[in-house]
């Protein structure tokens, strides 16, 4: 049996019956792809620019800007400081409250565990300048173990994402816990664990770290030494507090594959989220 069966060896959640890491607390670059298609197109129309109208000129200047994204927030790369979120909810019906972390991961978006936000009347997240906003779910995808959330006032260039199939350093950044710590990853493995809320497993890419990790730290984002992110904590194991479990990044590109849709709503009867009509 190649497949890792994580759901007995983690701590229990406070919200449903999944296992992971949320505080029930008191509670080469896609972008340079497209610089270099217009750079090139400006440089083979160059000696024609010259000898066109003023205004044209500056009329295509502006529309090359608009196509790279010139003079916004987007041209920045955030680092994996940066992109560090800090996420709290209300409980939705009987629901505790939660805390959890995530990573922005572009434009307005933030990647989390579903297991912190599935049971939230309200969440809130506070990006790395310290400053709280508020935020919807508009993706949830509970096989996975993963949400988008849309941060209101949010804008951060796209994050890069890659992947280690071999064992070796990197950093957990953020975590509303325990912050930012070394990590070390022990292997890449698949791991196979019970839906968030429900009873039936599947299997997802992941990785097994040791690291020293703690409630409130499921969300945060697992970089390499180039700052490209490799994934989200999502658990620990119970019996050893430095066995730290990992969603791989390409699992990440499949939720951002779908996008977001609807926000979700809290259905006071069931206790949980649902999708907007």
């Amino acid at each position: 049996m190649n497949n890792l069966l994580v759901s007995n060896i983690l701590d229990p959640l406070a919200v449903g019956r999944t296992n992971g890491l949320v505080d029930p607390a008191g509670i080469e670059d896609p972008d340079l792809e497209g610089k270099g298609t217009v750079a090139v197109i400006l440089t083979r129309w160059g000696r024609y620019l010259r000898q066109v109208d003023g205004a044209v000129v500056l009329a295509l200047c502006v529309t090359a800007m608009v196509i790279l994204g010139c003079g916004g927030r987007q041209d920045e790369d955030a680092s994996p400081d940066e992109r560090s979120v800090h996420i709290r909810t209300t409980g939705c019906g009987y629901v505790s409250k939660t805390k959890g972390s995530g990573v922005a991961v572009g434009g307005d978006l933030v990647v989390t565990v579903a297991h912190v936000v599935i049971g939230a009347s309200t969440v809130h997240a506070t990006t790395s300048d310290a400053v709280e906003h508020v935020g919807a779910i508009v993706a949830l995808d509970t096989r996975r173990d993963l949400a988008l959330v849309s941060v209101s006032g949010l804008d951060v260039s796209p994050v890069v994402m890659a992947d280690s199939r071999v064992a070796g350093r990197a950093l957990i950044v953020g975590g509303a816990r325990s912050g930012t710590v070394e990590a070390d990853i022990r292997r890449s493995v698949p791991i196979a664990i019970e839906e968030v809320g429900g009873q039936d497993r599947y299997q997802r890419d992941g990785y097994e770290v040791e690291a020293a990790t703690g409630r409130g730290d499921s969300g945060a984002g697992l970089f390499d030494d180039d700052g490209f992110l490799l994934g989200v904590v999502f658990a620990t194991a119970a019996d050893d507090d430095r066995t730290t479990w990992v969603t791989a990044s390409s699992e990440i590109e499949e939720v951002l594959a779908v996008g977001r849709g609807s926000e979700y709503h809290c259905d006071e009867a069931l206790s949980k989220i649902v999708r907007s009509e």
